[in-house]
């Protein structure tokens, strides 16, 4: 009878992580999907930027098929209609841009760079006629195209800006049109002269670091160093650059507050017509929430197949010091936490914690947390609070400066940044806790504790049927 109900009560239990599995699964989609919908509205406000810009404007896809084309671009070829060269022209089978021998250079533009092509001449008879284009005469124009990421870092999109510079407005500055158009991007967007001192930042820029734009003109991006990358990481950036070479990746900033985002940059040298870097645009678009977002889904993902290997080892159990050492040793190298350990309550009523199982460090330096285990001298221990208020304790170590914190040679020896304590409960009866440290001081979720503690619920009971098991053999009541 005992065997059925302990079979049923497995069984039960791998249901309810089923349920637990597909719960997260769904919050997974869920959370994509919402990404998606926050990138496509992110495009669409870009899309209307550009549409809207005082400047001849095209957006090609990644083949090279106008995806866009803006009012005034529309206006000044005299096309009647967006939809006689939306999705129907592609640059790279223009004939007319080999001939104006271009070609190479609106490639550089699809491989990640920002190309000027400093003067076009331009006979609309001949430019586009299949496509709408009504306008008769000639024109000079200086062409700028400049690559879109996605947020995986692939380039999907090309913008290609032209500006007349026939007569008085050729010596109009070429950074005056990229200022126009960047003024209103939704991304940051900075400017810095040849030796890397910021000249110009948009709205979104400042906004998005938190300094203003005066804070920033003639300073260099070092401003926003965060530490996480070397200086070899940078060696590597300004020697790419420097070669008019644009870079694209992952940069974690910091913010005037003091607070790191992690943006998403693209940095592209501008040349003159000599070919001479003169400047260097940086667009910086934050991703901290999607690269949250992600981290979480790791970290959940991580916890269930935890949960998933200790519910096994639960089940199949017959030995409680091999279970509990098997269980730090899952937690520790499934779920990628750095240290864990188990201890039971020891003297009469708990006077100290004995651990008796424990996984990720050696045991003389488990040694060191031996006098913080004791509940007369360390009422202010997470541990001991978390066995007295029969709830999980977490702690952040870096932001905890506490005497008992700063005295306890166990944490500062080890390099642990996070702590969650876990008390071991069966029928309101408490008979020990599980800890668990980490080097990373952003895990522990709610989602993720959620998880921990529902296992910490399955070790309590597991050890105490074990108990009960073990008492009734001895008593003679199994065979």
């Amino acid at each position: 009878m005992l065997r059925n109900e302990e079979n049923f009560t497995h069984l039960s239990r791998q249901v309810e992580e089923l349920k637990k599995e597909i719960v997260l699964l769904r919050n997974k989609e869920n959370r994509r999907l919402n990404i998606e919908e926050e990138l496509r509205t992110i495009e669409e406000r870009f899309r209307k930027v550009i549409y809207d810009i005082p400047f001849p404007a095209e957006v090609y896809d990644s083949h090279g098929y106008t995806i866009l084309a803006n009012r005034v671009f529309l206006e000044m070829c005299r096309i009647p209609s967006d939809e006689l060269i939306i999705n129907k022209y592609n640059i790279f089978k223009d004939t007319l841009i080999e001939e104006l021998n271009i070609l190479n250079e609106i490639k550089g533009a699809f491989a990640g760079e920002l190309v000027v092509i400093p003067e076009i001449n331009i006979q609309f008879e001949n430019f586009r006629k299949k496509f709408g284009v009504q306008k008769k005469g000639n024109g000079v124009f200086e062409l700028t195209m400049f690559p879109l990421f996605n947020s995986k870092g692939i380039i999907n999109q090309v913008v290609a800006v032209w500006k007349d510079i026939s007569g008085d407005t050729r010596t109009e500055s070429r950074l005056t049109l990229l200022e126009g158009i960047m003024e209103a991007a939704e991304s940051g967007v900075f400017i810095t002269n040849i030796t890397g001192s910021i000249v110009w930042t948009n709205k979104a820029f400042n906004a998005l670091t938190g300094y203003n734009k005066s804070e920033l003109i003639g300073k260099t991006p070092e401003i926003l160093k965060s530490g996480e990358q070397d200086e070899h990481f940078y060696g590597n950036l300004w020697e790419n650059i420097s070669k008019g070479i644009a870079w694209h990746g992952k940069l974690v900033n910091r913010k005037k507050d003091g607070t790191f985002f992690t943006g998403l940059e693209m940095i592209t040298p501008i040349k003159n017509y000599k070919g001479e870097i003169e400047n260097y645009v940086a667009t910086v678009h934050d991703i901290s929430g999607q690269k949250k977002i992600e981290e979480e889904l790791k970290t959940l993902n991580r916890a269930l197949k935890t949960i998933n290997a200790c519910n096994s080892v639960l089940i199949h159990s017959s030995n409680e010091t091999e279970l509990l050492n098997k269980i730090c040793e899952l937690i520790v190298d499934t779920g990628g936490y750095n240290f864990t350990w188990i201890g039971l309550l020891v003297g009469s009523p708990g006077l100290s914690i004995m651990p008796v199982a424990y996984f990720g460090i050696n045991e003389n330096k488990l040694k060191l947390m031996m006098p913080y285990l004791n509940f007369s001298n360390n009422r202010e221990s997470p541990i001991i609070k978390a066995i007295e208020l029969k709830k999980y304790q977490m702690v952040k170590y870096s932001t905890d400066e506490s005497e008992y914190f700063v005295r306890n040679r166990f944490v500062a020896e080890n390099n642990f940044q996070s702590m969650i304590a876990f008390p071991l409960i069966e029928s309101n009866d408490i008979f020990g806790v599980m800890c668990i440290y980490s080097n990373n001081l952003e895990v522990f979720n709610d989602n993720e504790i959620k998880l921990l503690e529902e296992l910490s619920d399955d070790i309590s009971y597991t050890i105490k049927a074990l108990r009960i098991k073990l008492e009734r053999e001895k008593a003679g009541e199994l065979p």
